[in-house]
């Protein structure tokens, strides 16, 4: 059912079913709800962790570019398809539902139909580059390894970024699939033990996870669109205007270091509370 599903949303030109059913519950909202009541639809890119609001760094599961994060600090992750030039367009949890908070205030007294679109993310005022998040995943693990079972830390290198999916593609054929048929051919002809067996299912989910992990992120990682937040700018300038707590509810990806909240904060936050 997840397969069909996965497809059928990559048949209507989506690249999931994630989004291809946000964009259905659009389409029904609009054409339901255009004509009798204010409509605000509310489109945060890639949520990460909170950058200051319970505490920097609040996180629950793995969300987005985390699946690359966990993958490659567990040392599980060398390489990943991504153009290391694009932006990674992503905003902080507690930047989402300020957004949300304030819209709700501006919109909730309004009696006369009304449909607008704030768009809640980074990459037009403060991008953000693949290349960046390589960088400092990269630094922070260096520097903060996590502990494997035997009590050891799990040394990371640094990740190697394709360009494009059919050179990452050849890369795991020419690495990893050749070896794992050659090993597969001697179990089934020279290595008897149920063990090599064992062995070579372990490494052939491995194969596949990171296959399907890559294919998962391929039309994010090369995606060369920019998100305009115009709205949600002007609706922050507003609310500076006619409410005295605005400046409670930042939305502003400029106020954001990137560099410093990664480290300080999400990568932290990630591996205190996901990775616990």
């Amino acid at each position: 059912m997840i397969e069909m599903n996965y497809y059928r949303a990559r048949m209507h030109g989506w690249p999931n079913t994630y989004v291809f059913t946000k964009a259905m519950g659009e389409m029904l909202l609009v054409h339901h709800s255009r004509d009798t009541v204010p409509l605000v639809i509310l489109r945060p890119t890639m949520v990460t962790s909170t950058y200051q609001e319970p505490f920097p760094g609040w996180i629950e599961g793995v969300r987005t570019i985390d699946g690359v994060a966990v993958s490659y600090a567990k040392g599980k992750l060398k390489a990943f398809p991504c153009n290391p030039k694009l932006t990674v367009d992503v905003i902080p949890a507690d930047m989402v539902i300020n957004a949300l908070i304030m819209a709700m205030v501006e919109y909730a007294n309004r009696s006369t139909p009304s449909e607008i679109i704030y768009h809640v993310g980074s990459s037009l005022r403060n991008p953000f580059k693949f290349s960046n998040f390589q960088e400092l995943i990269h630094r922070y693990f260096v520097q903060n390894p996590l502990i494997d079972k035997d009590g050891k830390p799990i040394k990371v290198g640094k990740l190697t970024a394709f360009s494009s999916m059919a050179s990452f593609r050849i890369y795991m054929a020419i690495r990893y699939s050749l070896a794992l048929k050659a090993f597969h051919l001697a179990i089934n002809t020279v290595l008897f033990q149920k063990s090599y067996k064992d062995k070579y299912i372990a490494l052939e989910t491995k194969l596949k996870r990171g296959m399907r992990l890559a294919e998962l992120y391929e039309p994010y990682v090369f995606f060369k669109g920019i998100f305009d937040d115009a709205n949600s700018e002007k609706l922050q300038i507003a609310a500076t205007k006619t409410c005295r707590e605005a400046h409670a509810f930042n939305i502003d990806p400029t106020s954001i270091n990137w560099e410093a909240y990664m480290m300080d904060a999400h990568f932290p936050g990630l591996v205190k509370h996901v990775l616990k």
